[in-house]
């Protein structure tokens, strides 16, 4: 039931510069049912002369569920309810998964990026990082959660899931601030803000004549000769590539100061690292509980 993952080479961006983002696997649950979120990824998968890998999960925790003969859902045509069969089930699978082939192919069409597709059946979020292992980015809808009851404003269950335990980058697209505008970058000095900051690089730079995209860097220290050292250096190295920046400075280094700064500066999209002591464990979730933009988590 699995279509074959394209095998081709990636190609060179047009500026001669190699991208760090070149294979995106985009996991269509409720990303397919976003089409601000869905163009706005197409339309960055195209600025990064990236090749897209559409996965649809087949939730076989749902086809579980629809065999066990207590279980029971309300039928959105009838509003009684009904038994849960495993072949309604089923059908109902195939049908998200074509449509959401179908939507794929048109809107990749559309931005001329080169898309590919692929179902496969399992635990969703264990499919999704499985099917990541050649992928540059992991991309899922904020809402993806399978059949899980959502909580208004937060993500999904399966978004979670993936985010937390993924060893790529990950970007959740918050259907209210989809990632095709103002970003945020946090920076903390690590590693893994280092991290950070090359990928707001890639996603922003100028390319084909156009200037960059402008970033807002939080700097997270209680250090302000950290801060004023971090601000010129960050600063000269966005700007090499075509990037205005600004600064903020947040003398922690929680969840907090990362949703203060996302608010401050009106940020679609949110970039910072996990693996540095401004955002790790606990606070990923409670930053993702709050953002209310787009986030993208890298490693």
């Amino acid at each position: 039931m699995s279509a074959a993952r394209h095998t081709g080479k990636t190609s060179t961006p047009k500026d001669g510069v190699p991208g760090q983002f070149r294979r995106i696997l985009l996991a269509l649950d409720a990303t397919a049912d976003d089409p601000a979120g869905l163009d706005a990824l197409a339309s960055l998968a195209a600025r990064l002369q990236a090749e897209v890998h559409g996965l649809t999960v087949e939730d076989a925790e749902e086809l579980d569920l629809a065999d066990h003969p207590g279980v029971r859902f309300v039928s959105r045509v009838s509003t009684t309810v009904v038994r849960m069969e495993r072949g309604v089930v089923e059908r109902s699978q195939r049908h998200r998964a074509e449509t959401s082939r179908r939507t794929l192919a048109g809107v990749m069409a559309a931005h001329r990026v080169k898309a590919s597709f692929e179902v496969r059946r399992g635990p969703v979020a264990d499919e999704v990082i499985a099917q990541a292992e050649d992928a540059d980015l992991i991309v899922l809808g904020w809402g993806s959660g399978g059949f899980a009851v959502r909580v208004p404003g937060r993500p999904g269950r399966i978004a979670c899931a993936v985010a937390e335990r993924s060893q790529r980058p990950v970007l959740l697209l918050h259907p209210g601030s989809p990632a095709g505008g103002p970003m945020l970058l946090a920076y903390d000095g690590t590693p893994a803000g280092e991290k950070a900051l090359d990928a707001a690089i890639e996603i922003a730079r100028s390319r084909d004549g156009h200037a960059g995209s402008p970033v807002a860097v939080a700097l997270l220290t209680a250090r302000l000769s950290d801060a004023e050292a971090w601000r010129t250096d960050v600063a000269a190295r966005l700007a090499t590539h075509g990037i205005t920046s600004r600064f903020l400075h947040f003398p922690g280094a929680a969840a907090a100061d990362l949703i203060a700064a996302a608010r401050q500066s009106g940020a679609a999209l949110m970039v910072f690292g996990v693996e540095g002591p401004s955002c790790c464990g606990g606070e990923v979730r409670a930053v993702l509980d709050r953002a209310g933009c787009s986030v993208l988590l890298v490693r």
